[in-house]
């Protein structure tokens, strides 16, 4: 269940953090394929500074 700050967040900025929903090991495993995907593109992917996944 979410909180009411969770609830708070998801209507100022469209998005929240729930913390714990997957293992840290899937996270990692997401984060791996898709750091493989963005190789597909070389260097034709434009950049977006305000990723979610930090330090590509």
């Amino acid at each position: 269940m979410l909180s009411d700050k969770q609830f708070k967040e998801l209507e100022d900025k469209g998005y929240t953090v729930v913390e714990n929903v997957i293992s840290k090991a899937d996270c990692d495993q997401a984060v791996k394929e898709y750091k493989q995907w963005l190789t597909h593109f070389g260097n034709n992917f434009p950049k977006c500074f305000n990723s979610i996944i930090k330090g590509m």
